[in-house]
């Protein structure tokens, strides 16, 4: 008897928990917080709202998806939050091609004086891809 009760009250506070910050699960490719799911696709992440049927957004970045799906999923789902969490996904994007253009560049010339002027370009990229990042993290944690 004494379990029992136990279990109810322990039953009833993950529970309230979970109805504030829903846990992420996954479930074969996509990834699910309360009724918002993320989809992978070729081109980003799709995120995608159950319960109104609805397109949240496209994200070229996962943390993106997975900041926009929590902000969703605690009932905070307010369009200048969501354009705020694409504009920053969008601004990653630029520089993470960026990045990978650079990083081509540097292994593919032959001039000293190119490369040293690419490689200032490669970490000035960098860097404001990194500080995308910790702007978007900021909305998961």
């Amino acid at each position: 008897m004494n379990n029992q009760k136990i279990k109810q009250e322990l039953e009833e506070i993950i529970s309230s928990g979970l109805a504030k910050t829903p846990l992420p699960m996954i479930q074969n490719n996509s990834i699910r917080i309360g009724k918002i799911i993320i989809t992978p696709k070729e081109d980003g992440f799709r995120v995608y709202n159950l319960s109104s049927k609805t397109s949240l957004g496209k994200t070229y970045s996962r943390n993106a998806a997975l900041a926009i799906a929590k902000i969703c999923a605690q009932g905070e789902c307010l369009n200048s939050l969501v354009q705020e969490i694409l504009d920053l996904d969008q601004y990653y994007q630029k520089y993470d091609t960026d990045c990978t253009f650079y990083n081509h560049t540097i292994k593919r010339t032959k001039d000293d004086f190119k490369k040293d002027i690419i490689e200032t370009r490669y970490y000035d990229a960098l860097e404001r891809k990194y500080s995308a990042v910790d702007k978007i993290n900021k909305f998961i944690l």
